[in-house]
């Protein structure tokens, strides 16, 4: 009795998964017909460019402004060394530098395999999200050391107590 449960738990779950690979069957197919061009590489790029004029020139002035308003090196240096700071850049660079290649790649890769050129910019396009949502994390760092005197003055009472520790 058991055997036969087991086999029709099994063929249930074969026709499960066919059923699941039905169903994503059309979606599969909807993404692969969405192959971003070289144009749309393009502009990817271009819209991180802009991100990184914002955000340095944005940084610089967010680094005057705590610097006259609380005439603290410590507020400063913290909001220096937060890891968005630090990562925003290098990753947009690194994600330009991607997408540069890829453009100029792209005839070669796509001679080479239409399926990988899918892939690959699927892959710049994930990284060009998380590009985004990496600049929306620090625009909410910037707004924080701005708009958030209770931030700023907690980070200078907790640097303070390690000073006199």
């Amino acid at each position: 009795m058991k055997s036969a449960i087991d086999s029709i738990s099994r063929i249930v779950i074969i026709f499960v998964l066919i059923g699941v690979a039905l169903a994503f069957h059309p979606i599969w197919n909807f993404f692969k017909t969405l192959s971003p061009s070289k144009g749309a590489l393009v502009n990817i790029a271009t819209i991180e460019g802009v991100l990184i004029t914002i955000a340095l020139p944005l940084s610089f002035e967010i680094v005057s402004r705590i610097s006259e308003r609380y005439g603290s090196e410590s507020v400063i240096n913290s909001f220096l060394h937060e890891w968005i700071n630090k990562l925003l850049l290098v990753y947009l660079i690194f994600n330009i530098s991607v997408v540069v290649f890829m453009s100029e790649a792209s005839s070669k890769i796509m001679q080479a395999s239409e399926v990988a050129w899918q892939i690959i910019s699927w892959v710049v396009f994930i990284l060009f999200i998380v590009g985004l949502g990496l600049f929306a994390y620090f625009t909410r760092v910037l707004n924080r050391y701005v708009a958030d005197p209770s931030y700023v003055t907690e980070k200078l009472a907790v640097e303070a107590e390690e000073a006199l520790e």
